[in-house]
């Protein structure tokens, strides 16, 4: 897979008012989206562009005062220099002497700690803005965790003065977790066999059943991947397959060939390529019978999206999902004996009406 972002972003900035003030509130905030499917890797990263991230000053800072960045839920900064960056009159005015970073290994740590260097005027320098680099105006890059879709990672801010007392934090969405592709069955298999007439045909005299999925995009992902031609769909259907001559699997339409069969395995699989696809997308598997006489059964499916690059598999369609049946139109065998013969026996009974019979009760119907 590829990874995929566009290149525009909102600022974010984090108000900081008089310490009579607190808890100091956040305005605009941006949070961006990013796909379970590209975070599943710990090399992974996303980034926040350069002159997005403001602490807005309403109050002034002394000298050894302390700005804590905190970001959650097992994501790490992913940059080896960080700076805070003067904003006066309305932009950067590239000076970066109002702070120095204290954390020594920024890359790979849950928190950026800045010290004061001297006293910052908030009548003059009205924001303090971070940059992912030992210069101005760079991209803040996280590493990505991997986590479930509507999980978050947020970014906390702290103030403490000079004697570690905390003036207050607040915390932003950076990020939230999303699906961006997403399967779902939606034909099942659900054929009657003809097996009075010899079980080559389906009653009605065809010979062949569908089960049917979709794939498709809930939405926009910003941090999302590209398919490419290392990345495979992967197809499973379960269930017993003797007698079944073959399944083919056709992608909007277009045919992909025919799914390896596996009887003694009770499985039939096929990979295809994702790359040429663009989703939304339709996946037919369809059966074909009439060599061999085949029974009644039932079927469960799986589609698993492989991306090759990476070595991991995003699931598409869940490991046993019910995937339908072909029922029989010969009767089912009923037990002779025993208590459960006596059992589907009376029941039997008791549907033509003859219970009464039976317990020499009065018949209610």
């Amino acid at each position: 897979m590829t990874l995929g972002k566009p290149h525009w972003i909102l600022p974010l900035l984090l108000l900081l008012p008089s310490p009579l003030a607190y808890p100091f509130t956040l305005t605009p905030l941006v949070s961006e989206s990013v796909g379970t499917e590209r975070a599943t890797s710990p090399t992974d990263t996303v980034n926040i562009a350069g002159d997005s991230i403001m602490v807005a000053l309403s109050a002034n800072l002394a000298v050894n005062y302390r700005i804590v960045f905190t970001i959650n839920n097992g994501a790490t900064f992913a940059d080896n220099a960080y700076t805070l960056e003067d904003w006066v009159a309305g932009a950067g005015n590239g000076n970066l002497g109002s702070a120095t970073l204290l954390t020594a290994v920024p890359n790979g740590s849950t928190q950026l700690e800045f010290l004061i260097n001297g006293p910052v005027d908030s009548a003059t320098v009205e924001r303090l803005i971070l940059s992912g680099n030992s210069f101005a105006g760079q991209a803040i890059n996280f590493t990505t965790p991997t986590l479930a879709a509507g999980q978050t990672l947020d970014l906390q801010v702290e103030v403490f003065d000079a004697g570690s007392t905390s003036l207050g934090t607040d915390t932003f969405t950076l990020f939230t977790y999303a699906d961006q592709f997403v399967g779902s069955l939606t034909t099942s298999a659900d054929e009657v066999v003809d097996e009075l007439g010899g079980g080559t045909t389906f009653v009605g005299g065809g010979g062949t059943d569908t089960i049917e999925f979709s794939i498709s995009q809930p939405g926009f992902i910003v941090n999302g991947v590209v398919l490419n031609a290392a990345d495979t769909y992967n197809v499973t259907l379960r269930g017993n397959m003797s007698g079944i001559d073959q399944i083919a699997l056709a992608i909007d339409g277009a045919n992909q060939g025919n799914f390896t069969i596996d009887v003694p395995g009770s499985a039939a699989t096929i990979s295809v390529p994702a790359a040429p696809f663009f989703v939304p997308l339709s996946f037919v598997a369809t059966a074909t019978i009439g060599s061999s006489p085949v029974s009644r059964r039932s079927f469960t499916a799986s589609i698993d999206l492989d991306f090759g690059d990476d070595e991991v598999t995003k699931s598409l369609v869940a490991n046993g999902t019910n995937a339908g049946a072909w029922d029989s139109n010969e009767p089912l065998p009923v037990p002779a004996t025993g208590p459960l013969g006596l059992l589907l026996l009376t029941a039997l009974l008791g549907a033509l009406g003859l219970r009464n019979r039976l317990t020499g009760g009065p018949h209610k119907g």
